[in-house]
């Protein structure tokens, strides 16, 4: 599957160009063209058939006392790195208060993030939340997000300690601390597949299902053998798939899964049709999908060219500026699209997009809140 181009959106110097009125109605002829331009989000980003987060209970720099497991985080993280996949760990911000531990905050910023290692919230304490009242659990994700918001690490997406989320005070507790999305931990197969089909939202936002990973566990995914026919029904499905991966090429340690398995893992990611995605990614791609609004208003149909003007709603776009969506761009017309552009202001050469079956597929990064749509167009023979 083609990756699709993502493009700079437009920033137009001229204003009067969106200056029609609301009152004001276009013509027969231009509200014929406009009917027929539709835009569509892609249900994943590149129009994958399926999407898959790789979540790892493990903290960045926490075992000083053991230089092998730092070592092996960093295998897995160099791993995932010079693949261009992505990963999330987990950090219970606890320790990272600590003096003797803020050294690992900058590279965990500087290095990882950007890179695409990004971290979910695991709580200010490694604790069963469950056991805890509303009140308290709250506090304590409420703590951890802060922490995570002051060291510029993008609080978004959360995992649950020990997978335990079963009380709905637990559940709002930490959706009113500020996550987006929570994982819990998941046994069922038939219950790992986040929106599939024509579902577009997931069962509860804060009790994401993960597949649960450990080569020494008999209750959970043991092997590459054994997640791959999941993978696959997930691409069948169209669904969203969460890995929980602990102790990856650690066999000192509890619930250790194998170096090896892990690295067939990630052949198998990069050989099917998937996008691997940040757990916050994927959250934030869902529902701007969900919540996707804009409005077209044509400019020009001259020449055989249609010139259309793209306008994203500003709320919208001010909530989703980090997400970038795949929208197909469609027309219902008698005539054959041949080409499409998008003009910025920044040069006059963009790239010219070809067109099949009358729609495209592009990537648009959502920081900006219109465009200026150009398509080429011959009657058919």
């Amino acid at each position: 599957m083609q990756k699709f181009p993502s493009v700079p959106l437009i920033l137009v110097p001229m204003l009067f160009l969106l200056s029609c009125s609301e009152n004001e109605k276009p013509n027969p002829q231009e509200a014929a063209t406009l009917e027929k331009v539709s835009i569509q989000p892609a249900k994943w980003f590149n129009n994958k058939s399926a999407a898959v987060s790789l979540t790892y209970d493990a903290a960045w720099g926490t075992h000083p006392q053991d230089p092998e497991y730092q070592q092996m985080l960093e295998k897995v993280a160099n791993e995932i790195i010079d693949r261009d996949l992505r990963m999330d760990f987990e950090l219970s911000s606890w320790i990272y208060v600590r003096d003797d531990y803020k050294q690992w905050l900058m590279s965990m910023r500087d290095e990882l993030y950007p890179n695409g290692i990004h971290f979910f919230g695991h709580g200010h304490l490694h604790h069963n939340y469950d056991e805890k009242s509303y009140q308290a659990a709250y506090a304590l994700f409420k703590q951890c997000y802060d922490l995570m918001q002051t060291w510029d690490l993008h609080p978004k997406a959360y995992g649950y300690p020990y997978g335990k989320c079963a009380k709905a005070s637990t559940r709002k507790a930490n959706r009113d601390a500020g996550w987006i999305c929570a994982r819990s931990i998941e046994q069922k197969q038939d219950q790992l597949y986040i929106c599939p089909n024509d579902i577009s939202e997931p069962n509860d936002w804060y009790a994401l299902p993960a597949l649960p990973i450990a080569s020494t566990v008999d209750q959970y995914f043991q092997n590459n053998a054994e997640i791959l026919p999941v993978m696959q029904k997930a691409m069948e499905k169209k669904a969203w798939l969460i890995f929980m991966y602990h102790n990856i090429g650690l066999t000192n340690y509890n619930g250790w899964y194998a170096w090896d398995e892990f690295i067939k893992d990630l052949d198998m990611l990069q050989e099917l049709d998937v996008w691997v995605g940040n757990m916050d990614e994927v959250a934030s791609y869902i529902q701007a999908r969900n919540a996707f609004k804009y409005t077209i208003t044509p400019l020009d149909t001259t020449s055989g060219t249609r010139q259309y003007m793209v306008a994203i709603d500003k709320d919208f776009q001010n909530k989703f500026k980090d997400v970038t969506l795949t929208l197909e761009i469609i027309m219902e017309s008698d005539q054959v699209m041949r080409t499409a552009q998008f003009v910025s202001s920044e040069t006059e050469n963009d790239d010219a997009y070809p067109v099949i079956n009358n729609s495209f597929m592009i990537n648009i990064p959502l920081n900006r809140n219109q465009f200026i749509l150009n398509i080429d167009q011959r009657n058919k023979s």
